[in-house]
C-alpha cells in the first residue's frame, strides 16, 4: 500500500439523486441550482453537525464518512426528512430525491477519496433503496437497532455485482415500511435464466404497462413492446433478452435492479402507455440498472394510428443512447458540448466505438473518421485528442508506419490539443508515449495530472492507474484501476487485465487468477488479451508448483500464435520499470517450455 493510503474502519454513507439525467434533461440550470442550495441550507450543515465529512462527489452523487454508524445514520434520516418538507411545494417531476445507502465496513483512504469493497457496499445498497429511504447493510443495521429508535424492514439476502458474500439489507422508509420485496418472479426458482454479464451491450425490455383501466388495451402495449425487442434483436452490437423471458414481469411489481440481475442485463427499458379515445400517451424510460441512472425519459401524445411511428421514434433514441453510453461512457455527456456540430459528434462516437474494437481493421475505420473530423475541425481539442489517441493504437497494432512516426504524430497531435485546452486524455497520450520511451516519472506526472483534471471520468483513471502500476507504485496503480471500474462498470478488457497484472507483479496471485480465467472462459476473441491471460495463469502455476498446469498454459500460448517467444513478450512489457519482477516472470515462463 503507498504511504499516502490508509486502511481504517468507517461508516460510509453513498447517496445519489433519483432521475438525475431526466432532471437535468428537463431543465439543466434549474436543477443545478436546486441542488446547490439544497447542499449549502440543508444537506452540507447536516453533514457536520453529526460529525461526517465529503469523500467525493460526482455532480449527482456523494460519498459521505463519519466515524459512527448511529451518526451516519441520524444524518441520512435528516437528509431524507429535510428534503420531503423542501419538496413539499416543488411539482412532483422537478423534485429533487435521494437514494441512500449505509455500510459499516474496512476502507482504503488515499487523499480524501475512499476505496475498497466498503464504499461498494454502500454503493450498491444506495441502489436497491426505495427514493427518500435509506438502505442499511447488517454490519451498520447491529451498530443502530438498539440506540435509535426507528422501524427498519428486513429486506433479506442481496447478491450484489462485484460482491463475494450476499449482503443482509435493512430499509428505513419516511411513510413507514418500505415495501421493496416484488411479486415473486417466475424466474427466481430457474437457476438456468440467470446469466453473467454479456460482452456486448444488453438490454431487457420490460412489458409497457396498460393505464388505461380497460386489460382488452393490453394489446396495444404488448404490441409495442414485441416490436421494440424485434428490432434491438436486428442489432448485432446489442444482446437482447427474448420476449419469453421479459414477459414473465407483466403486471408484476418489480425492481428494475433485479429484473437486471435475474436476466444478467445493464439496461432496461420500462414504460406505459395509456389511451382515451383515439389518443395515447406514452412514456418510456431507459434506466442504467447498474446505478439506477436514468439515461433519458420520453412522453409521446400521439394519435391511434401513430403507434408504428412512436415504435420507431423509441427504438432509435435506445440505439443512440445505447451507443454513445456504451463506447463512451459518461465521457459522452462532456463530447456533446465540446464537438459544437452534430456532424463532428457523430464522427466522434463512431471513431471510438472502432477504437475499442482493437484489431487493425476496426481501427482503420477509427483512423478514417477520426481524420475526417480533424479536416473539418483542425481547431477543435477532441479533433485533435482523437488523433492523438489513433497515432498511439497504431504502435499498439503495429500498423500504417514505424514507431518512431507514429510516436512523433501522436506526441504533436496531444500537445496540440493541450495549447487549446488543458485535458485529461491528452495526459493519457503523453503518459503512454512516455512509458514506451521508459520515462517513469514523467508517466506517474501524467497520471498525477489526469486525476487532477478529471477524476469522475474511469475512461482516463484507468490510463492513470495503468502508469502507476507499471511506474513502480503498484497498490495505488490498483486502488485507480479499481476506482475507474466502478466509474465505468462496462469497461474494456484490457483495464480488467491491467488489474490482474498489477496483482501478479505483487504476489497476490488469488486476485490475479480469477480474472485470467474469466478471460478465457469468456467471448473476447483479442488475442492479446488472451496471450496476457495465459502468461498471467502459467507464471501463477509454476509459482504455486503446479508445473503440469504451467506447461499446459505456456503449450495453448504457443497453439494461440507459434511466434511467441520470451523475448517477444519481454518487448512487450519492457517498459515496465520493475525489471526484477519481469526477470522472475520469464523465468518461471522458460521453466514452462516458452522458448526463448
Amino acid at each position: 500500500m503507498s504511504e499516502k493510503a490508509q486502511r481504517r474502519l468507517a461508516a460510509i454513507v453513498a447517496a445519489d439523486i433519483v432521475g438525475y439525467s431526466r432532471l437535468v434533461g428537463a431543465d439543466e440550470e434549474g436543477t443545478l441550482r436546486a441542488f446547490r442550495m439544497h447542499r449549502v441550507e440543508l444537506i452540507d450543515p447536516l453533514i457536520g453537525d453529526h460529525g461526517g465529512r465529503i469523500a467525493n462527489t460526482a455532480g449527482d452523487s456523494l460519498l459521505l464518512e463519519f466515524a459512527s454508524a448511529v451518526d451516519a445514520v441520524r444524518c441520512a434520516v435528516a437528509i431524507q426528512e429535510g428534503m420531503a418538507e423542501r419538496n413539499r411545494d416543488t411539482a412532483g417531476d422537478r423534485q429533487i430525491r435521494f437514494r441512500i445507502g449505509i455500510n459499516v465496513g474496512d476502507v482504503v483512504a488515499e487523499g480524501d477519496d475512499l476505496l475498497g469493497d466498503g464504499v461498494n457496499i454502500a454503493a450498491r445498497l444506495e441502489a436497491l433503496s426505495e427514493p427518500g429511504g435509506v438502505g442499511l447493510s447488517d454490519d451498520a443495521y447491529r451498530q443502530v437497532r438498539d440506540r435509535l429508535e426507528m422501524t427498519w424492514e428486513d429486506g433479506g439476502e442481496q447478491e450484489l455485482k462485484n460482491i463475494a458474500r450476499p449482503v443482509h439489507l435493512w430499509q428505513w422508509s419516511p411513510s413507514g415500511p418500505a415495501a421493496i420485496e416484488p411479486e415473486k418472479s417466475p424466474l427466481e426458482d430457474a437457476a438456468e435464466f440467470t446469466y453473467s454479464m454479456p460482452q456486448k451491450p444488453s438490454i431487457a425490455v420490460l412489458p409497457f404497462d396498460n393505464l388505461s383501466g380497460d386489460p382488452s388495451q393490453d394489446y396495444i402495449g404488448d404490441g409495442l413492446t414485441e416490436n421494440i425487442i424485434a428490432v434491438l434483436a436486428g442489432s448485432s452490437d446489442l444482446s437482447v433478452i427474448a420476449r419469453n423471458s421479459t414477459f414473465t414481469f407483466k403486471n408484476k411489481a418489480v425492481l428494475v435492479q433485479q429484473v437486471a440481475e435475474q436476466l444478467g442485463v445493464r439496461y432496461v427499458l420500462e414504460g406505459s402507455i395509456q389511451r382515451a379515445g383515439d389518443q395515447l400517451r406514452i412514456t418510456a424510460q431507459l434506466i442504467d440498472a447498474t446505478d439506477g441512472r436514468h439515461i433519458w425519459a420520453e412522453r409521446y401524445d400521439r394519435r391511434l394510428d401513430d403507434l408504428f411511428q412512436v415504435q420507431d421514434d423509441i427504438t432509435q433514441q435506445i440505439l443512440e443512447a445505447m451507443q454513445i453510453e456504451l463506447t463512451l461512457g459518461q465521457q459522452a455527456r462532456t463530447w456533446r458540448i465540446r464537438a459544437g456540430d452534430p456532424e463532428l459528434f457523430r464522427l466522434f462516437v463512431e471513431g471510438r466505438r472502432y477504437f475499442t474494437t482493437a484489431t487493425p481493421e476496426a481501427h482503420l475505420e477509427a483512423h478514417r473518421r477520426f481524420s475526417e473530423a480533424y479536416e473539418s475541425a483542425p481547431d477543435n481539442v477532441l479533433s485533435n485528442i482523437n488523433m492523438g489517441w489513433s497515432h498511439y493504437q497504431k504502435i499498439m497494432l503495429g500498423i500504417d508506419g514505424g514507431f518512431a512516426e507514429n510516436a512523433a504524430m501522436a506526441r504533436e497531435f496531444a500537445e496540440r490539443a493541450l495549447a487549446i485546452e488543458d485535458n485529461a486524455e491528452s495526459h493519457a497520450v503523453l503518459g503512454w508515449l512516455e512509458l514506451l520511451d521508459g520515462n517513469h516519472q514523467r508517466a506517474i506526472e501524467h497520471a498525477d495530472r489526469i486525476m487532477e483534471l478529471d477524476p469522475s471520468s474511469g475512461m482516463v483513471v484507468s490510463n492513470a492507474g495503468s502508469f502507476k502500476v507499471s511506474s513502480g507504485q503498484v497498490e495505488e496503480g490498483i486502488a485507480l484501476i479499481e476506482r475507474s471500474m466502478r466509474l465505468e462498470p462496462y469497461y474494456p478488457e484490457w483495464v480488467a487485465n491491467y488489474l490482474a497484472f498489477g496483482h501478479l507483479m505483487i504476489g497476490q496471485f488469488e486476485q490475479a487468477k480469477p480474472i485470467y480465467l474469466a478471460h478465457m472462459a469468456s467471448e473476447i476473441d483479442n488475442p492479446y488479451t488472451r496471450i496476457s491471460a495465459l502468461t498471467g495463469l502459467a507464471v501463477i502455476a509454476m509459482s504455486d508448483g503446479d508445473t503440469t498446469a504451467g506447461k499446459e498454459y505456456v503449450r495453448k500460448l504457443l497453439r494461440l500464435n507459434s511466434g511467441i517467444s520470451a523475448k517477444y513478450l519481454l518487448g512487450r512489457m519492457s517498459y515496465n520499470k520493475d525489471k526484477a519482477f519481469l526477470g522472475r516472470l520469464f523465468d518461471a515462463l522458460r521453466a514452462a517450455g516458452l522458448p526463448d
